[in-house]
């Protein structure tokens, strides 16, 4: 089991090069003392507030300000860095994301909308590349059937790993479809792996692990028992057990503490096939020794829309 401990992306490790401006089209910059009508938006540290009280002349940061805006949703530019896979950067034919993180070890897209990512790491900005990914989103047909005749499905997640370490990275990601096409990017983390039993050790995840995708629409009811669909994001929770030498269930334990209430990728497995059990989410933990020589970790991970 691997868990991608992520580096908080800043504003000085966005770079020239990213694509999507703040604010961006259809944004509107917050200004303090302004007069504001109920439903106005504003953009005031990268996220966008309405207005749910009329006012005039507050001074006070839309953040610090309950009484007359409520957040809605992360600046299109940073929509990437929140909680969420559903808010996404978005733009037209392309989206770019050129990163400057300091020391990074892995990168995960995830929530992708587009036909191809490309994801490059340089030991500097303009240097030499020292790790790339350069590949399309579409699955490989079933068989010859779902490819004369079906649609070909894409996958929304993309990783680049054992990425050599420069203090001067450079990291750059471009998710591109069609010319006209809306593409975007749900989750970008940064980070460094860590995993719960070291490297070439005895353990693992045991057999009978158990994802529960989980939606969250639901029915608003009328009078007359008839009700509206009402749309809404879902997620995916993932449970399971990880086996390891008790030598290292102090470490497991310092990373579990780690990341408590910290959204973070949780990957199960790097198998493809098993690809069905990784997601994003708060992950929760307990570790019980079985002998003197091992140690089980029940592992719940609740997943993020």
């Amino acid at each position: 089991m691997n868990i991608l401990i992520p580096i908080e992306i800043t504003d000085a490790m966005i770079k020239a090069g990213t694509s999507i401006a703040e604010p961006d089209t259809g944004e509107t910059a917050w200004v303090a003392s302004a007069a504001y009508v109920l439903g106005d938006e504003r953009l005031s540290e990268h996220a966008i507030y309405e207005c749910v009280k009329a006012h005039n002349g507050s001074a006070v940061l839309p953040r610090l300000d309950a009484k007359n805006w409520l957040r809605k949703r992360s600046s299109n530019r940073y929509a990437p860095f929140d909680y969420y896979l559903s808010t996404r950067g978005q733009g037209t034919g392309s989206v770019t994301y050129v990163l400057q993180p300091g020391f990074y070890r892995a990168v995960d897209v995830r929530g992708i909308v587009g036909d191809r990512i490309k994801i490059t790491a340089k030991d500097a900005p303009g240097g030499v590349v020292i790790k790339e990914l350069d590949t399309d989103l579409f699955d490989q047909a079933l068989g010859l059937f779902e490819l004369l005749f079906m649609p070909l499905t894409k996958r929304s997640d993309a990783s680049l790993r054992d990425i050599p370490i420069s203090p001067t990275g450079e990291l750059t990601v471009t998710v591109s479809g069609g010319p006209a096409a809306i593409v975007g990017i749900g989750k970008l983390s940064v980070g460094i792996w860590q995993s719960l039993i070291g490297a070439d050790k005895f353990g693992g995840v045991e057999s009978g692990p158990r994802a529960r995708p989980k939606s969250y629409t639901y029915r608003k009811f009328n009078d007359d028992g008839t009700f509206e669909r009402v749309q809404r994001g879902s997620a995916t929770n993932v449970d399971f057990t990880v086996i390891l030498e008790s030598s290292e269930a102090l470490a497991a334990s310092a990373i579990l503490m780690q990341i408590l209430d910290t959204p973070v990728v949780v990957e199960a497995s790097k198998l493809p096939k098993f690809g069905w059990l990784n997601t994003v989410g708060i992950v929760t933990g307990d570790l019980q020794a079985t002998n003197h020589a091992l140690t089980r970790a029940s592992i719940s991970v609740e997943g993020f829309i």
